[in-house]
């Protein structure tokens, strides 16, 4: 999934505010259909980021936008401005593409993701944090919370009959977790006692591929153009607001109604 069908997504978002919630496994296959559509022209790199760890919350429209991408790389990185949790939180990290697959290796790695996120809601326990395809290598990462249960581990057994290999690795927070996260985060205004912070506003909330917490943007109301720095006392608040979970906040684009 490239910019392009990232930045339709979020025009969607907005552009439809009686919408409450949208469905993800409706756009999961609104992304999958536009990546067929490129496969043969598109050169680069690929890693669909099947979970909610993918999602955002734009602020201000109190309503989730489900990618099929990664977290949004729409945001300006400025270095220092950047506010991260310390060095003792995780790096909320993107993931490296990988070389592209065929069509019929996309339709087989959809599937067992599919198949995977189904087994996860039919626990009692859901601790799924993210799903990452790679269609090139026929695999399906799934970030989990806590020890993986064995209906996840059989799962993985008769996927890699059908030719799809399931690996499992740890998380730091589930995708439910860092959805609670990103609901309070694009609540925060900007503290009015802070000089620094006044014209700025919380852009959106993104879960963390590596599922080790949240990404939060600042950018200028004004126009919606990144922040030039990300004021502590803003970042602050907004950690507060989050609570205990790692929060990463730096300068981003703000999305614009159509």
């Amino acid at each position: 999934m490239n910019e392009t069908d990232v930045k339709d997504l979020f025009t969607s978002a907005v552009a439809h505010p009686g919408v409450d919630r949208i469905d993800t496994d409706a756009v999961l296959r609104g992304g999958r259909r536009r990546r067929r559509l490129r496969v043969a022209a598109t050169v680069g790199t690929v890693v669909a980021v099947v979970a909610v760890a993918g999602s955002l919350v734009v602020g201000g429209t109190r309503q989730p936008g489900i990618i099929a991408g990664p977290t949004p790389s729409a945001s300006v990185s400025t270095g220092p401005s950047v506010v991260s949790p310390g060095p003792s939180a995780g790096r909320c990290r993107d993931f490296a593409g990988t070389a592209n697959g065929s069509i019929k290796d996309q339709d087989a790695v959809d599937a067992t993701a599919d198949r995977v996120r189904a087994a996860a809601r039919a626990l009692p326990t859901d601790n799924l944090s993210v799903l990452i395809v790679h269609p090139a290598g026929l695999t399906v990462e799934v970030l989990w919370v806590g020890p993986v249960p064995k209906p996840l581990t059989d799962l993985a057994s008769r996927e890699a009959a059908r030719g799809v290999t399931v690996t499992f690795a740890p998380a730091d927070y589930t995708r439910a977790q860092m959805q609670a996260a990103m609901d309070r985060a694009v609540q925060v205004q900007a503290p009015a006692d802070d000089p620094a912070s006044q014209g700025l506003k919380v852009a959106m909330a993104a879960g963390c591929t590596d599922g080790s917490g949240i990404k939060v943007t600042i950018a200028q109301k004004a126009n919606g153009q990144p922040a030039a720095a990300v004021p502590p006392a803003f970042a602050a608040a907004i950690r507060a607001r989050v609570g205990e979970m790692p929060v990463w906040v730096e300068p981003g684009w703000a999305i614009i109604p159509a």
